[in-house]
């Protein structure tokens, strides 16, 4: 079999120098063709809008079509043309237009004069054996636009050519993850039962023909692809609530998408619970890669909530269990920090990109399956190449005009068949891996590429996860692409999670009994929600969301408070201050009253962590102080019963007075002057009665103020 493959190996060689030859030929015969830059302002763009067949078989014919757009200047005797160039491995796929090409001639097609700025169709059409092709290769289509012998412009895609092979030939199993994710709406704060969202953006996702009504239906509605799902628990749970009501922040207007996310729930079930392997991602799909380098113990809680608080929900909502949990960092990077953080999540599989590991063979002989293992650790690894595609490949994008649709198509066949040319007689096949970004809307024409290729077979990425590395690829120490380490979550932003993750712990341990804290479960997977990898690459946005969920929650702790003080005045060495506690829920919480001053002198008393029922509670605090005359600030703090601080603290000027000893003695004596000038006057009033009651002649006593009042009425 080896030998009769060599056969072929010089038998094809052989073809291919007798086809270069005749084109030398033919091209000595006509005048060499300069060349001009096709980005120069003056260069025409030659637009490519259709092509087939897609894949060229034995006697068809190829049909090419486009347009052509003029530059600055008018360009007079414009002929497009056909160049085509023989790809014999993945690296040819790196050269630009006209590189390594041989013009095919007598199927030229005629333009004319193209006028600045104008618009002209072209079309080519021959038969698929002018082109002098060799079976099972692929081959680069050049489209060039000449005036006269110079080509003005150009633009490339990629024909594969026979590629059935004998029946040593094993096709390339491929895994195609596809992620069902969507930027969080819900902050958290449900009124009435009714939640509340941000925005309203997903109503559109959701709705007919929307983004999300994609990610389901079009990979779910091509054949021969078999897809591996990655659903993020939360949107689910998120058009699960919304399809009941909605509200709007910060207005409170109704949300106008609960019928679509109804539906779109509906299609998730039919879609979820049939085909495709169905994996799931931590509630919200946080930002491994951003975590992974802010505070590692906060980071692993957050990434262990998220995993935590998947549970059941797929199954739940899907009637469906997922195989497992994804640990996928944006744009499948990785560096030692996001590959520990991704262990928090338990993950059934950790995902990276070939890119990000360094993982190849030696001279890139090969593309090895895509399974690694890295400082102990597994890995399913994705190709690069392939996710750029899915991504939209800056290398078709540069085709100005050009149907990207088709040009990622041919792309993805001629770079997925190169692959399976490569060591063909394997027996097992490789598994290699391509991820869909996420966010995007899936392209009907690529995924139907991948399913018309017959090279290639679709496997669920368990059958990936079951292989075993290869003995002779290489690896390098992980690291992230700076272009994707650039859009990560900013510290500030992380920060913020943080605080709102703190917070929102203190407000959980003051709850008394499992029902109060029923009420605050809804903002854990808000506060996940702010460290979203949607968020990568909406920064604003995130923002926006992260500030609600903060002013929710804020209203939310601020419903026990310390009641705030005016400043008083001690007037002694010990006293009492009074605080009062006000509790606004309609349960008991347990708090403490840490109090603190800035002065040494004054000692106050802490008071420990008590049930305060609903209502206003007074709490007195002691305190004493060892000087006087002097004004301390006595600053009072909630807190926990883990003595975390909880809400805002409250402070005020406490003035201390003391009276000495000279000023009680003086004090003491005029208060004993006072007590003897009252007895005095007391005495005195009772001699003064005394002596107006004297008695008259008749030995009788005479009233002088009767007698008075007798003279007046006289």
């Amino acid at each position: 079999m080896s030998s009769l493959r060599a056969m072929r190996r010089h038998t094809r060689g052989l073809l291919a120098l007798v086809a270069v030859l005749a084109a030398q030929v033919l091209m000595l015969a006509a005048p060499a063709p300069s060349y001009a830059a096709s980005g120069s302002a003056n260069a025409i763009t030659v637009e490519l809008s259709s092509l087939s067949p897609a894949i060229a078989v034995k006697g068809s014919t190829l049909h090419l079509a486009g347009n052509l757009v003029g530059g600055s200047t008018s360009r007079t005797n414009v002929t497009v043309r056909l160049a085509v160039a023989e790809m014999q491995v993945r690296s040819d796929m790196t050269s630009n237009a006209g590189v390594g090409s041989r013009l095919i001639f007598g199927h030229d097609y005629t333009a004319g004069t193209i006028a600045s700025g104008a618009t002209v169709p072209w079309a080519l059409s021959m038969p698929v054996s002018a082109l002098s092709l060799t079976s099972q290769t692929v081959y680069a289509l050049d489209v060039e636009a000449y005036s006269g012998d110079v080509r003005i412009g150009a633009t490339r895609t990629y024909l594969p050519y026979a590629m059935n092979g004998d029946s040593s030939f094993h096709a390339t199993q491929m895994v195609v993850v596809w992620p069902v994710t969507a930027a969080p709406t819900l902050d958290g704060q449900v009124d009435k039962d009714v939640p509340e969202a941000v925005s309203d953006s997903l109503a559109t996702q959701f709705a007919a023909g929307g983004r999300l009504d994609k990610a389901l239906s079009v990979p779910a509605s091509i054949k021969n692809v078999t897809v591996s799902w990655a659903v993020d628990p939360d949107l689910l749970t998120t058009a699960d609530r919304e399809s009941h009501g909605y509200s709007l922040y910060p207005d409170s207007d109704a949300g106008v998408g609960a019928q679509d996310a109804s539906i779109w729930l509906s299609e998730a079930r039919s879609v979820l619970s049939s085909g495709g392997e169905l994996w799931q991602l931590p509630a919200t799909d946080p930002d491994l890669g951003s975590l992974g380098r802010s505070n590692p113990t906060v980071a692993a809680q957050l990434v262990q909530s998220a995993t935590s608080r998947s549970g059941s929900t797929i199954q739940d909502l899907v009637g469906r269990t997922p195989q497992g949990t994804l640990a996928w960092p944006a744009d499948g990077q990785a560096d030692s920090g996001t590959l520990n953080l991704a262990k928090a999540a338990d993950p059934g599989a950790v995902i990276v990109r070939a890119d990000s590991i360094g993982l190849h063979t030696a001279l890139d002989s090969y593309t090895p399956t895509g399974r690694a293992q890295v400082g102990g650790q597994a890995l399913a690894v994705s190709d690069t190449a392939l996710d750029a595609i899915f991504a939209g490949d800056a290398a078709d994008a540069a085709w100005k005009g050009s149907n990207q649709s088709l040009l990622a198509s041919q792309r993805f066949l001629a770079e997925s068949a190169l692959i399976a040319q490569e060591r063909p007689n394997l027996s097992t096949p490789r598994t290699i891996m391509v991820t869909a970004p996420r966010g995007s809307t899936p392209d009907p024409a690529l995924l139907t590429a991948v399913g018309e290729a017959s090279w290639i077979k679709t496997v669920g990425l368990s059958t990936l996860l079951s292989a075993k590395s290869d003995p002779h690829a290489q690896t390098s120490a992980p690291k992230r692409a700076a272009a994707t380490v650039q859009s990560d979550l900013s510290t500030t932003q992380l920060s913020a999670t943080s605080s709102l993750n703190a917070s929102l712990g203190a407000l959980t341990s003051i709850m008394v009994g499992p029902q109060p804290q029923q009420a605050t479960d809804s903002y854990y997977p808000a506060v996940l929600r702010t460290v979203s990898t949607a968020w990568r690459s909406a920064s604003t946005q995130q923002i926006e969301f992260s500030s609600a969920v903060a002013n929710r929650l804020d209203t939310t702790m601020g419903l026990v408070t310390l009641v705030k003080k005016s400043d008083l005045t001690l007037s002694g060495k010990s006293g009492i201050i009074p605080f009062t506690v006000e509790n606004r829920f309609n349960h008991p919480v347990r708090v403490g009253i840490r109090i603190t001053t800035d002065h040494g002198g004054l000692t106050v008393q802490s008071i420990t962590v008590q049930t305060v029922q609903q209502g206003s509670t007074p709490i007195n605090v002691h305190v004493s102080s060892k000087v006087s005359g002097t004004r301390v600030t006595v600053t009072a703090q909630l807190v926990t019963p883990d003595g975390a601080d909880y809400g805002d603290p409250q402070s005020l000027q406490v003035t201390v007075s003391s009276i000495g000893s000279v000023t009680l003695i003086i004090f003491a004596l005029s208060a004993a002057l006072l007590v003897i000038a009252v007895g005095l006057r007391i005495y005195r009033g009772r001699r003064t009665r005394a002596a107006h009651a004297e008695p008259d002649s008749s030995g009788a006593s005479t009233d002088n103020g009767a007698l008075a009042d007798a003279e007046r009425e006289q």
